[in-house]
């Protein structure tokens, strides 16, 4: 029988990986002589903080984000209609060491999920957007 986990601590466990891929991606690009891009006090991708710890949905549409591809917008910087004018810099330095230091995640290629604003349970459903 499968060991069931608390959604809290599942959001935790999900915040600590993306915090750990975004802190290696740190380490690696400036071994390798590049600057890493900012990442926010608040950020999805840095430990401790709510988008990391304690918004499943958030943490959730990260992991989908990095796993396809997929543009994560920054919270900070948003156009008068709501949409990030840029992209996540933890999200970004991950990618970024992916390419130019050739370090991936172990992670699968596709997520089996719909993002949160695709779905009619969560808060962000009819006009939230977290991936921009």
């Amino acid at each position: 029988m499968a060991e069931t986990i608390n959604p809290a601590d599942a959001t935790r466990l999900l915040g600590a990986k993306l915090a750990t891929f975004a802190d290696q991606a740190e380490e690696q690009l400036r071994a390798a002589g590049i600057e890493p891009d900012h990442r926010c006090s608040t950020c999805a991708f840095r430990a401790g903080t709510i988008p990391n710890t304690r918004a499943s949905s958030t943490a959730l549409d990260a992991l989908k984000c990095l796993i396809e591809h997929h543009p994560f917008g920054c919270h900070h910087h948003k156009g008068p209609d709501g949409q990030p004018t840029r992209l996540c810099g933890g999200f970004v330095n991950i990618l970024v060491a992916e390419v130019e230091v050739g370090s991936k995640p172990s992670l699968p290629t596709t997520a089996p999920w719909p993002f949160s604003d695709e779905r009619d349970d969560t808060p962000l459903a009819n006009g939230g957007v977290v991936c921009g």
